[in-house]
């Protein structure tokens, strides 16, 4: 067999043969050696040539001819195998026939051999069967006995072990309750003291709304008291415009002394009587009312 170079497993199943190639060599067989070979025809060949041998093409004179590598022929024997229509029908037939007669007689002869070791098998059972019956009757009793005991310690051990995990179970148990309970506590003490923030809450909503409503009335009273400050000064300062004019002087409306003065306070009287609600017109001369006890009252305080 030839030396295969590195890459021949790599190769295609068609090659094109220039001569140069490293396994040119090994393409050796023309189509007659492999025809002889493989005991086929022209026409298999060509069936089998690119797809199932592997085939190199190349130039002989004028001609392309196909080549083959001796390993790849033997690797297709290997794993195929001539058909009967290849060979002669007589031949396969007689060589059938042989290879079944062969089998017949090893058949028959095996069936004789294994009659007479079971025959002698069974007799040598008969022979020593009570013996062998006691003896394995006392091995299967001694057998029972030591099962029995084994099992009946792993039964204890059990039983052991499921009365440790029950104790285990029962103090993690009565443990969880402790803590339910303890946290039902809490959260009762939480619900209480709760209650008893938003009862609080509940009594302050009047106290607020009585608040908002004495801070109403003062707002409406300090402006009622500066609106009577407001008259009384304007008042004072109106009171001699009606009087003659001196002969050295005269005086114009707007020329007056304090036009200004009474013009801007103007503007803010009327700026809060738009603002205010409408009050009462204030009397200057009405004496401050007592109170309960006997005091003039806050709002009169600041009028007068």
């Amino acid at each position: 067999m030839q030396e295969q170079s590195p890459d021949r497993e790599e190769l295609p199943m068609s090659i094109s043969l220039m001569g140069h190639e490293p396994y040119y060599s090994e393409f050796s067989m023309d189509a007659e050696m492999v025809m002889q070979q493989l005991g086929i025809k022209r026409s298999r060949l060509r069936q089998i040539s690119g797809n199932e041998l592997r085939v190199g093409r190349k130039r002989v004179e004028h001609h392309i001819r196909p080549f083959y590598r001796p390993d790849d022929v033997e690797s297709y024997l290997s794993w195929t195998r001539r058909t009967a229509s290849h060979q002669k029908s007589s031949e396969a037939l007689r060589s059938a026939a042989k290879e079944l007669s062969e089998m017949k007689e090893d058949l028959i002869r095996g069936a004789a051999r294994e009659n007479a070791d079971h025959f002698q098998d069974l007799r040598d059972l008969l022979g020593y069967g009570f013996r062998g019956a006691r003896e394995s009757d006392e091995a299967q009793s001694f057998l029972l006995q030591k099962l029995s005991a084994e099992h009946e310690r792993r039964f204890l051990r059990a039983e052991e072990h499921l009365k440790q995990l029950q104790h285990q179970q029962n103090l993690c148990y009565e443990a969880s309750a402790a803590q339910i309970r303890a946290l039902s506590g809490s959260v009762d003490a939480l619900g209480e003291i709760l209650s008893e923030q938003l009862s609080r809450v509940s009594a302050l909503v009047p106290l607020c709304e009585r608040l908002a409503g004495k801070i109403e009335m003062s707002s409406s009273e300090i402006s009622s008291s500066l609106m009577k400050e407001i008259h009384k000064e304007f008042k004072e300062l109106t009171k001699h415009w009606d009087k003659a004019p001196s002969p050295h002087f005269h005086f114009s409306r707007a020329n007056r002394p304090g036009s200004a003065i009474l013009q801007r306070r103007s503007q803010t009287a009327a700026g809060i009587r738009k603002a205010s609600p409408p009050q009462e017109a204030p009397d200057c001369h009405r004496k401050p009312s007592m109170g309960n006890s006997g005091k003039p009252r806050l709002s009169e305080k600041i009028s007068g």
